[in-house]
């Protein structure tokens, strides 16, 4: 078993996650038109491979990615507007109708500090009404438990496969160890990083701190939910004004 680092292999990357896409664009003009100012300007922080670029061009959508891998970085300039940076660097004033980010990236920035700047800069990018569409999955700390995810693709005759394994949050350090488990061209390998966990009410602190008012939220069934404390997977829509 070989350790890899995800981002250097982008093909692999983009593969795993291009499937869906189509439906996520649809669904957040949808919720852009339902809660935000239903314009075009869009941002997408933390944007990879850039798979939304083509697809969003397509509907009328002038995006703007940006990433802090630079293999990545290349890989999604040959698709659109993608920018070399942080998540706690970014920022273009009232540039933006909506930003988002659905992969749950947020939670790589491991303390409170650079998790409230990244808001704060994304709130500071987005015009009145703005939306920010930010996909996390929620713990419960008193019930934790391990799940496994199991994601697979084929591209250019080579067939990818995607063990996901998520060890319970450690409550107190608010960590997360998530591993990977891929197989490719015959060969397993492994890639491990930690994510920062979230509860319902860390998140709230969180997101308030930063100036963001909560517009909505969805469930992975697109239906609409009040979030508690035993809110997992969520869409959140944070506002801008409030």
């Amino acid at each position: 078993m070989q350790d890899l680092d995800f981002y250097a292999r982008p093909g692999w990357y983009d593969a795993l996650h291009a499937e869906g896409t189509a439906s996520w664009a649809d669904w957040l003009l949808v919720l852009n038109r339902r809660h935000g100012t239903g314009g075009v300007r869009w941002l997408e922080p933390a944007c990879g491979t850039g798979r939304f670029f083509p697809v969003l061009a397509r509907r009328g959508v002038r995006l703007t990615g940006y990433d802090l891998h630079p293999t990545a970085v290349a890989y999604a300039r040959r698709r659109g507007d993608a920018r070399l940076a942080d998540m706690t660097g970014y920022l273009r004033p009232r540039a933006f109708d909506l930003a988002f980010c659905l992969l749950g990236s947020f939670r790589h920035l491991m303390d409170e500090a650079a998790a409230r700047r990244h808001l704060t800069l994304t709130r500071r990018s987005l015009k009145p009404r703005g939306l920010y569409a930010l996909g996390l999955d929620l713990c419960d700390y008193s019930r934790p438990e391990a799940d496994e995810e199991v994601w697979t693709a084929r591209r250019g005759g080579l067939s990818i496969e995607d063990v996901v394994e998520t060890v319970p949050p450690d409550r107190l350090r608010r960590r997360e160890r998530v591993i990977h488990f891929l197989r490719a061209g015959g060969r397993l390998y492994k890639s491990e990083y930690d994510l920062r966990s979230y509860d319902w009410p860390q998140f709230q602190r969180t997101f308030r701190a930063a100036g963001f008012r909560l517009a909505g939220a969805y469930d992975a069934w697109r239906r609409p939910v009040v979030p508690d404390r035993s809110t997992r997977d969520a869409l959140f829509l944070l506002s801008a004004e409030g």
